[in-house]
């Protein structure tokens, strides 16, 4: 009987170790995701505010409306201001989503900016921000070293399922996007902006 006494003492309290260990596990993951949550819609609601700011300036609307400002004179003031946010991209589309002015060399333009759904709703009139996902091909149209940096090595592991990707290519990022809307209320274009979320240890550490 005692035997039987001590035996159920022992596993009552290895149950209730293992319960309370498992509890503090789920509260902590619980925790560091708020602070997650958290961080990020600060980081998204600076980025949204910086824009709008960028948006409203009168070079980027004389700009689309076809004034005198020249590419070379915006891009190199927006490149400025990209570098002074911190910001990993900074580009404009045109009314049509036709990128028409990059801030990172090699400045691509030419090409859509539709595919990015954030983008779709600025221009109509909404100022729109979250986390998206970024094509490597997409990437390379953004400017030199977004590959490299998003480029992400998988390591196999025991209980890994096997995959035929040696790599994660695509990026993502926090964006943010802003409608350039002239005094008349209509719509001109799209400023974005957003930073590689990809091998940006900023958040875990800002989590620890």
């Amino acid at each position: 009987v005692i035997v039987i006494i001590g035996a159920l003492v022992i596993l009552v309290g290895s149950l209730y170790i293992a319960w309370t260990t498992f509890r503090e596990a789920k509260n902590k993951v619980a925790a560091d995701l708020r602070v997650a949550h958290n961080f990020l819609n600060q980081e998204l609601k600076e980025v949204e505010v910086a824009l709008s700011l960028l948006a409203e300036n009168q070079l980027v609307k004389d700009f689309l409306r076809g004034g005198k400002v020249s590419s070379e004179d915006l891009r190199q003031w927006l490149e400025k201001k990209r570098i002074g946010l911190d910001l990993d991209v900074l580009s404009l589309c045109n009314k049509k989503g036709e990128v028409v002015l990059r801030t990172r060399s090699p400045y691509n333009k030419g090409d859509s900016c539709l595919q990015i759904s954030l983008i779709l709703k600025a221009l109509q009139g909404k100022i729109a921000s979250g986390v998206v996902v970024i094509p490597s091909w997409k990437l390379k149209m953004e400017g030199e070293g977004l590959t490299e940096k998003a480029k992400i090595i998988f390591k196999p592991t025991p209980r890994a399922k096997p995959r035929s990707e040696r790599a994660e290519t695509s990026g993502m990022f926090l964006m943010a996007a802003a409608p350039v809307v002239t005094e008349e209320g209509k719509v001109e274009g799209v400023l974005y902006a957003g930073n590689l979320l990809n091998r940006n240890y900023y958040l875990v550490d800002y989590i620890r």
